[in-house]
């Protein structure tokens, strides 16, 4: 349940996107003030050393998301989740917080490799939005892990 992961996140109503390298050195300033506003941030990497713009703030500051699309040419091809364990392993010698798989989920198959090689969420979009049914597509997602589930 990812509620119980991190109480400092579930009671935010808005939470700010940053993209590490696009904000770099200003990166722990921004997060520090989005907190001071009740805001939540969503901290984007596309590589390890991202982290470093992070500085000395904690994993209960911010959530980690890493974009499997290359958001500097806005990418729009399908691609195959970019997610990886080596990734998550050595994300995970840097940071315990939440960590969030975002874009190119399409099936539960994305879904379910995201989790399974660490994620504690994913980000869902244009999936949803091409969907002939949104509601029964968001339900298959959510019910992912469920037995019976089909990709």
């Amino acid at each position: 349940d990812i509620c119980s992961i991190s109480k400092n996140f579930t009671q935010e109503r808005v939470t700010m996107l940053l993209i590490a390298h696009h904000l770099k050195e200003v990166l722990s300033q921004i997060i520090t003030q989005c907190n001071a506003m009740g805001i939540s941030c969503l901290v984007e990497i596309q590589k390890l050393e991202d982290l470093k713009y992070i500085g000395s703030l904690t994993e209960d500051d911010f959530m980690i998301g890493f974009n499997n699309r290359d958001i500097d040419t806005l990418e729009t091809k399908d691609n195959p989740i970019a997610f990886t364990k080596d990734f998550m392993a050595g994300l995970r010698k840097r940071y315990q917080g939440i960590v969030v798989s975002e874009s190119g989920h399409q099936t539960l198959r994305d879904i379910r490799t995201s989790i399974k090689v660490g994620a504690d969420a994913v980000l869902v979009g244009t999936a949803l939005m091409k969907a002939k049914n949104p509601r029964k597509t968001l339900a298959k997602f959510v019910n992912a892990f469920k037995k019976g589930a089909k990709c």
